[in-house]
């Protein structure tokens, strides 16, 4: 399916009035570490392969490498690490032998980040939460290889990277965030308002109401099939339905619990593609929905415009991610997807399809990010 383009978000959007100017005069402003596990497909170590997966680093170098002119510092160890390719001193949860020379932690504490203005670490993989903590999976040949994200912020701290102090620090970290004592969480199944008009007659004001939620998800998809980090599918995003008879989906805001608070450091941005408790969504074509739509975003810019304000470009991806839903199809014991009899309509799957996404954010930046477009200097 061909995908709708769209104007560059935001634009002729005056912002407001900056003290700080955007005086970048060298694309190299901004040092990024952006690594993705995805594992391989006879899943041969103890991690579960995520197909598609392997889009989100694609995506990510996109925005900050390419578009915005970051420097990847670990450009030659990006994929498929194990827990010692992060700590080379935690070589006995790998089964790997590890070398501080490669070694991702030594590598950030080494670096002298003086000449940056910016820092970016991404991570795209597995992951849950626990009494409040964030995990994410690392490969193993022995058994589960697993970080917490308050090592991450640790290692990027101004204790452990002085020259790092006062400077923006973006995390995103690209994973599912459940947790076995919330099972009944993991899915966000929205809520459903069913709009019925009659001819000549509206039983509801349904133009109000549209107007009202007209930015919401219509509750209707073409044949397209996205996934979750369990169910794999390929997928296209939902289109709205024209006619008497419709719906429109409400996101349900999951319960924001005090032990689900991370203490986020001054200068931090912490980006989450999911709410707290809940499965994140990845499309095995495109990737995760929210590098996906973070990289179109970022694309619209290009030509158009030689700077972009990030929280705008948050904002603009969070609307996109939250306005998708799930759409998975039945499939026999070969694999094939399944047809209705007689209609030759794909049997849509109704217990996997309508699961809903939204993009949690949590920062304590002080100042504005501004970034020039590498190719705007």
């Amino acid at each position: 399916m061909k995908r709708v383009g769209r104007n560059p978000p935001f634009t002729g959007h005056k912002r407001m009035a900056m003290d700080i100017q955007s005086d970048i005069s060298n694309p190299n402003v901004g040092a990024a570490i952006i690594f993705g596990n995805y594992g391989t497909p006879d899943n041969s170590n103890t991690f579960q392969f995520r197909k598609g997966g392997e889009k989100d680093l694609d995506n990510v170098q996109s925005v900050f490498i390419k578009s915005l002119g970051f420097d990847w510092l670990n450009k030659d160890n990006s994929h498929n690490l194990f827990i010692n390719q992060w700590d080379h001193t935690k070589i006995r949860a790998s089964g790997q032998i590890g070398n501080c020379r490669k070694c991702l932690k030594c590598l950030i504490k080494n670096t002298d980040f003086k000449r940056y203005k910016y820092f970016v670490l991404a991570i795209s993989s597995h992951g849950f939460s626990e009494k409040g903590e964030q995990f994410v999976q690392f490969l193993s040949s022995t058994d589960y290889a697993l970080l917490s994200l308050s090592e991450v912020l640790e290692a990027i701290s101004d204790k452990q990277c002085p020259t790092l102090a006062g400077k923006p620090r973006i995390v995103i970290v690209q994973a599912c965030r459940t947790d076995s004592e919330f099972p009944d969480l993991a899915e966000d199944h929205g809520v459903v308002f069913n709009l019925y008009t009659e001819q000549g007659h509206e039983e509801f004001p349904v133009n109000a109401l549209l107007k009202e939620f007209g930015h919401l998800t219509i509750d209707e998809s073409n044949a397209g099939l996205m996934d979750t980090d369990e169910v794999s599918e390929d997928a296209a995003p939902p289109t709205a339905r024209q006619g008497n008879v419709g719906s429109i989906k409400v996101l349900v805001q999951a319960d924001e619990k005090d032990e689900t608070k991370l203490k986020i450091p001054n200068n931090f941005l912490v980006i989450y593609p999911t709410a707290p408790y809940r499965y994140s969504k990845r499309n095995e074509t495109e990737g995760s929905w929210f590098e996906f739509y973070l990289k179109e975003v970022v694309d619209e810019y290009e030509g158009h415009s030689t700077e972009l304000d990030f929280f705008q470009v948050l904002t603009e991806t969070n609307q996109r991610v939250s306005n998708r839903e799930t759409v998975v199809y039945k499939r026999n014991s070969a694999g094939k997807i399944q047809y209705d009899p007689g209609t030759e309509s794909p049997s849509r799957d109704e217990d996997k399809s309508g699961k809903k996404n939204v993009v949690w954010i949590e920062h304590r930046i002080t100042q504005p990010l501004v970034f020039r477009l590498a190719s705007g200097n």
